[in-house]
């Protein structure tokens, strides 16, 4: 999981020089070949370099350039839902695939079910292969985007060249990127400890698998909620991130007093619903925030720190258990690393709106953008002056 987030940096930087069809194409079928080779290891020990590292390297170079096609491909009145749809497919995949999965290890055993899996995605990968090809300048929905936008927007676009390395000189791309590990690491707990939390609580491994559905069920609703909604929201979309994590820090807070199973459920929608907000929103909040001419990068600013997050949370709840026999300590922590992140995100919008003021005017000049092309209007982009007053 971790190298599958870590890696998406390289992901990005060998796409200009290959072609973004040719790193998906060849990166997908390496994930193929990366299972296959899994189904045969002798000892675990080779079990984490096939699986561990070569499919997550692999999955990484795969699924990363795909959001840097979406940015480029979707309009960006519908960027939200767009990027928003794209990763709800993980979180169908572990609710649908998960209980198959277990089902097919126990008929044939895992080695097997490794060799399915590997031609599974051999198979989708013939089949998207065709799809794939077809490129973002090659959508009609872009040609139809580009004739709405005046004149003035298109040689905005035309003129204007970015350095995508500019964007590592950003403040408050730091401070995004501190608050996705933190946020990522919190919400970590739910997806690998939440089952044995469950059990050490006193009830069934089958009660802790029902809880972890139910999580991952509300996670995918709240992905499916904002994919309808967040196009239409007018204030930065960042301003959810708060309200969510102070949401989760008091949701894990109540877990730390939790007796019954029905609440221990509830709790765990809430954290799923949440969690959700983060996950699915996490791409097209990087992109509103830098702006469109930096998609390339901000694409990939978000995978690392939460592959950073998901490795963190292993020690912090992991090693936590194991000192004190409980996972109370690990939620405190978890509800502080909310509150921390509540913080840190509205510390980012407001050191953007006093000390980049042009960025920040960019991104509100895009969400009025937004708004006048979906009532089927035209938007006249004016160049702001640097010391101009914040819209």
């Amino acid at each position: 999981m971790c190298c599958s987030q870590v890696f998406s940096i390289p992901a990005q930087m060998i796409v200009p020089r290959f072609g973004i069809f040719n790193v998906i194409a060849s990166a997908t079928f390496l994930c193929s070949l990366a299972l296959l080779l899994t189904s045969f290891v002798p000892s675990i020990a080779f079990l984490y370099v096939t699986y561990g590292f070569c499919f997550g390297i692999a999955s990484a170079i795969a699924t990363k350039p795909m959001v840097k096609l979406i940015l480029e491909w979707v309009p960006v009145q519908y960027r939200m839902r767009a990027t928003t749809i794209a990763t709800t497919g993980g979180t169908i995949g572990v609710l649908t695939l998960s209980p198959v999965l277990g089902l097919i290890i126990v008929q044939v055993g895992w080695r097997w079910t490794y060799r399915i899996c590997s031609a599974l995605i051999f198979v989708f990968w013939l089949i998207a292969i065709p799809l794939i090809k077809l490129t973002p300048e090659t959508n009609p929905i872009n040609t139809q985007t580009q004739q709405q936008m005046s004149m003035s927007q298109k040689e905005e676009q035309e003129t204007k060249q970015v350095s995508q390395r500019d964007v590592l000189r950003f403040p408050e791309m730091w401070m995004l990127a501190v608050t996705v590990a933190i946020i990522s690491c919190a919400f970590g707990f739910t997806a690998i400890n939440l089952v044995d939390f469950v059990t050490k609580t006193g009830f069934s491994l089958e009660q802790g698998a029902l809880a972890l559905s139910l999580n991952g069920g509300a996670e995918l609703f709240s992905k499916l909620l904002l994919s309808i909604f967040m196009d239409k929201i007018r204030f930065p979309k960042m301003l959810l991130w708060p309200f969510g994590a102070i949401a989760g820090a008091l949701t894990c807070f109540f877990m730390t007093v939790a007796t019954t199973f029905d609440t221990i459920l509830i709790l765990s929608i809430a954290l799923g619903l949440v969690r959700g907000i983060f996950n699915g929103s996490s791409y097209g909040v990087a992109a509103e925030l830098f702006g469109h001419q930096y998609s390339a990068s901000t694409a990939s600013i978000v995978a690392p720190p939460a592959g950073i997050g998901y490795l963190m949370v292993a020690l912090v709840s992991g090693f936590s258990y194991d000192l004190t026999g409980s996972y109370n300590n690990s939620l405190y922590a978890c509800s502080a690393m909310c509150l921390i992140v509540a913080a840190l995100a509205l510390c980012t919008l407001v050191y953007q709106k006093t000390h980049a003021v042009e960025r920040y005017q960019s991104m509100r000049r895009t969400s009025l953008a937004v708004t006048k092309i979906q009532r089927g209007g035209s938007y006249t982009y004016t160049a702001v002056q640097k010391n101009s007053s914040v819209v």
